[in-house]
């Protein structure tokens, strides 16, 4: 992989019967993701699908700055 790569490596979709579940599935997916090689977002997509304004649906545009 060249240094000029695309920084959408993935996309992760998670489904559920509730929000909940569809949050703790996706969790568990971002989790067992691994990649080698290049930097990613992955701590900080576990950060975000963790904290609580998430799973409680109180999405910001301050969030992300919040959590790192």
């Amino acid at each position: 992989m060249t240094p000029y790569f695309d920084p959408l490596l993935a996309k992760v979709i998670g489904t559920g019967a509730t929000r909940e579940q569809a949050i703790g599935r996706t969790l568990v997916g971002v989790k067992a993701f691994d990649i080698q090689g290049v930097a990613t977002n992955r701590e900080l997509l576990q950060n975000v699908l963790g904290s609580e304004p998430f799973i409680a649906g109180r999405l910001h545009t301050g969030l992300l700055d919040e959590l790192r």
